[in-house]
């Protein structure tokens, strides 16, 4: 078996920028469970999928390591941007949605998988099967589990695990936002107990994985109260934002916890709940005590900051108008939501730096020395981290 398959330069220099873009683009990125990785064995990552192209560049910027990621066939249609993607090792995967006759495209990329782990390269599997804005860890597919056993099928010897991962954002629409990405314990595939038929080692493996995979977010089962559950974590989560992200989700699955307990004693009474004060009294102060310790001692001073920073904001607006204008056009031609932050984080990459370019090269010129563009250029990160935050702040939607 091969060991870590070699890095590739191309991907560590757009993996490098991509991450730079990621660090103005979101407010903090915490990762836990880092250690969980296994740097000498080939991986497939299986993780929730809710935030459309983010979800794959996010856990590649922070997982430590190079990935090939699956990814929906159709956004491969146009050559160009199906070539970059491919240079980024993404794959294309058909669906069902897709047309049937695009399904048989599948088979080499499966092939080709299923080499590149067998040689010690890793691959990130969204294994619900599409994304979902829901806050639980949909049924698994059997794309994952199959991919698994035959790399296991074709080498016996193999050290493949599945590593899974919880993907957790306070907002999935606006800029300057909180991700948390949580890596849980590897799942050896050539230890995993078999069952008397392949089907139900299938079904074993992604049950296990699955709740593994539940334990790394903020997980709401469906249900007639889900709505309700969900609406107290957000009131909970946007009273938290001065903790560190990890500490507010740890909060907030004590949160789900506290509500699945009560729902369980009496539906109705959660169901009456309005608000976390509310809750309070349904279930009693001491069993919300670290909750409300959490939520009530946020430190004020927010909207001073706010208001000292707003000509840096008016700045920042002025020289990211051109991007705005851009970004209001092209999403306002998409009705699915969860592709508006992975648009707006494409132009953060893309068209953000050819507009400042342009901008500072007209600045130069007409100022007369080429250090003006040389500034402009240097100090286009700043106004880029200041037009996130205050977009995200005042809930603006490009």
């Amino acid at each position: 078996m091969a060991g870590r398959a070699k890095d590739s330069m191309w991907y560590a220099v757009w993996h490098w920028y991509m991450k730079r873009c990621m660090d103005l683009f979101y407010r903090r990125i915490e990762v836990q469970g880092k250690d969980n990785i296994p740097l000498d064995k080939p991986i497939l990552f299986a993780s929730n999928h809710t935030n459309a192209l983010m979800d794959p560049l996010v856990i590649s910027c922070h997982s430590g390591i190079q990935h090939y990621f699956m990814t929906r066939g159709d956004v491969f249609k146009k050559k160009l941007i199906g070539d970059l993607f491919r240079s980024w090792r993404m794959l294309p995967i058909f669906r069902m949605k897709d047309g049937i006759e695009t399904l048989a495209q599948n088979n080499p990329v499966m092939d080709f998988v299923i080499d590149r782990l067998k040689n010690g390269y890793s691959i990130i599997i969204f294994a619900e099967g599409s994304h979902f804005w829901n806050q639980t860890v949909q049924p698994l597919k059997k794309g994952l589990v199959r991919i698994a056993f035959e790399v296991l099928n074709q080498d016996p010897n193999t050290e493949l695990v599945v590593v899974p991962v919880g993907l957790h954002y306070n907002d999935m629409v606006r800029t300057n936002q909180d991700a948390l990405v949580s890596f849980g314990k590897p799942i050896s595939v050539k230890n995993f107990p078999k069952e008397e038929s392949e089907q139900k080692t299938y079904l074993q493996f992604n049950k296990q994985l699955r709740e593994k995979m539940k334990e790394l977010i903020v997980n709401i089962e469906p249900g007639e109260l889900a709505e309700k559950k969900n609406q107290l974590r957000k009131e909970l989560e946007s009273s938290l934002l001065y903790l560190e992200v990890k500490d507010s989700f740890k909060l907030q699955q004590k949160l789900i916890q506290l509500m699945d307990r009560l729902e369980a004693e009496d539906p109705t009474k959660l169901a009456s709940v309005a608000n976390l004060d509310d809750l309070t009294e349904a279930i009693g102060e001491d069993k919300m005590e670290e909750l409300n310790q959490a939520r009530y001692n946020k430190p004020g001073g927010d909207n001073l900051f706010y208001f000292l920073k707003l000509p840096l904001y008016i700045l920042a607006s002025i020289n990211f108008i051109l991007v705005f204008l851009v970004g209001k056009k092209l999403l306002s031609g998409v009705k699915d939501r969860t592709f508006h932050n992975s648009i707006k984080f494409g132009l953060a990459m893309v068209v953000a730096p050819i507009f400042a370019m342009i901008q500072g090269g007209i600045l130069a010129v007409v100022l007369g020395s080429f250090w003006y563009f040389v500034l402009y250029l240097a100090l286009m990160p700043v106004w880029g981290a200041l037009f996130s935050e205050f977009t995200g702040r005042r809930k603006l939607v490009l």
